[in-house]
């Protein structure tokens, strides 16, 4: 790498560094010598070049698409290219490379996934450069619906334009959108990908729907409906505010939040929702874990049994009453409201405005200030737990302690001990299981939470392999907790559900 390029790199210290292509266009050696740096590479340029457009895939706009010659005569024609991205980049666009005569399957197959009804798709260059049969095949097509239609089987995309529109019993094989307002889908089966974008304020009703992927691009505080609908994943990707109201027999396997949204469980379920929005709403029962994964504000005044678990070191703001926070990053997190459990797995600050927490568990340094309006019932764990601000007072801690008017004093008002009190030894956590395990002297207690009911079996085993303690978990929804007793030593615990994955957790 050229010294001046170099140079430049440090002197600016980028968060973050991108090195286009694989090692055979960039050594190692290059990029190890880059702070912050992350390889983007796939096997040629073409698939470098989608690699990128799935990565950017939350920043790009499918609005308009431009297509450049990627490989000619010469093989490294890149110069329509180069001067597309910068028009391209005006617009958040992205620029797909092609032959002449040719595009490749997997941008075929990436465009038909991601472009929109309304996409642009523009070539760069004359006909010698694209021809007309590669721009064409790179430009959407679909039908047009107006009206009220039942369609048995359809091999191309669907669009319905008019308002007031009912589709029903329909197979769509491609994608299928909604551009209207007050449209209802009733027992149709989506192969491809349903975009509902109804517009601001507009709403969407879907009744029996079947999907792979569901995107929402739009609509109001009366919005989307779903009326027993099945569906590997929701993302919601809106200019504005939206509602998502989930009712019946409704099961989605995951929800992706990428704008700001309010999620309401009447009945059935999100299930595992990643937040990566400003501000989102949840009302009702979440039965799966919601992981925050960036900056963002959680409003959860109507919702019940909410499970957070915190993976980003951007600021977090939550109200609302949480059953159970998981802290697995080390940034700001500011509450507000009744939360039950918190626990801590890095050092992080916490900011408590008009906060009740019955419990921080913790084997790290924490720092917690205290509002007047605010109180800890008790903390727990071997970390270091450093409470400040006007309610200290009102709180309790079992931890040591450097703030607190009092100077830190663990004994009660009559000057005696307050005994021994489980101790967070480990947590981990999956998309469909949370173990958690507590010591007291040689008591462990072990909690066990699934969101879905499930049978669990668990074993203790000794540094020698041989089981301390077995037992099972029949049709476990909710939480449960485990008591034994074990002699000092170094223990196994092995747990595992119907629906998960193995776990293990040494102590």
């Amino acid at each position: 790498m050229p010294q001046k390029v170099k140079q430049y790199i440090d002197e600016n210290n980028f968060s973050k560094v991108y090195v286009i292509g694989g090692n055979k266009v960039i050594f190692d050696s290059v990029k190890d010598s880059i702070n912050n740096s992350e390889r983007i590479a796939g096997n040629d340029r073409f698939r470098t070049n989608i690699e990128i457009a799935k990565y950017f895939a939350n920043v790009i706009d499918y609005g308009r698409v431009y297509i450049a010659i990627g490989k000619g005569r010469i093989g490294n024609e890149f110069a329509d290219a180069l001067s597309a991205s910068a028009l391209a980049a005006q617009t958040n666009s992205f620029v797909f490379l092609t032959e002449k005569d040719v595009i490749r399957d997997i941008t075929l197959k990436h465009l038909e996934e991601n472009m929109l009804s309304s996409t642009i798709t523009i070539a760069i260059g004359g006909k010698n450069a694209i021809s007309e049969e590669v721009l064409n095949k790179a430009t959407l097509k679909f039908s047009d619906i107006k009206e009220n239609k039942t369609i048995s089987s359809s091999d191309v995309n669907i669009r319905i334009s008019g308002d007031n529109v009912s589709l029903v019993d329909t197979m769509a094989n491609k994608n299928l959108f909604v551009d209207a307002n007050k449209v209802l889908l009733k027992n149709v089966v989506v192969k491809g990908i349903l975009y509902v974008n109804p517009g601001k304020d507009g709403e969407t009703t879907l009744d029996g729907v079947k999907a792979n992927r569901i995107v929402i691009l739009s609509g109001g505080q009366n919005s989307i409906y779903f009326k027993n609908v099945e569906a590997d994943r929701l993302e919601v990707k809106s200019n504005e505010k939206v509602r998502v109201v989930s009712l019946g027999n409704t099961s989605i396997k995951q929800t992706a939040v990428d704008s700001s949204v309010k999620l309401e469980v009447q009945e059935g379920s999100f299930g595992a929702v990643n937040v990566k929005s400003k501000e989102v709403e949840l009302k009702g029962l979440f039965d799966r874990p919601v992981v925050l994964m960036s900056s963002t504000k959680i409003v959860a005044d109507e919702a019940q049994k909410l499970n957070l678990n915190i993976k980003t070191d951007e600021k977090v703001e939550i109200k609302g009453n949480i059953d159970e926070i998981i802290i697995d990053s080390k940034g700001e997190v500011k509450l507000s409201g009744n939360i039950k459990n918190i626990y801590v797995n890095e050092e992080s600050k916490l900011d408590l405005e008009s906060a009740k927490v019955e419990s921080i568990k913790t084997d790290k340094k924490v720092e917690v200030n205290v509002d007047k309006n605010s109180k800890i019932n008790k903390t727990e764990g071997q970390g270091k737990v450093d409470l400040k601000g006007e309610g200290v007072n009102n709180s309790s801690n079992d931890n040591n302690t450097t703030g607190g008017s009092s100077g830190g004093n663990t004994g009660g008002s009559s000057g005696g001990s307050t005994g021994q009190t489980y101790q967070l030894i480990a947590t981990k956590q999956t998309e469909k299981l949370t173990v958690v395990v507590s010591k007291k002297g040689n008591n462990y207690k072990i909690k066990v939470i699934s969101p879905q009911k499930q049978i669990v079996t668990m074993r203790i085993e000794d540094s020698k392999g041989n089981i301390q303690y077995i037992d099972q978990i029949d049709d476990l929804e909710g939480s449960r907790e485990i008591e034994t007793s074990l002699d000092e030593g170094n223990y196994t615990l092995y747990i595992r559900g119907t629906l998960t994955e193995i776990i293990i957790i040494n102590f």
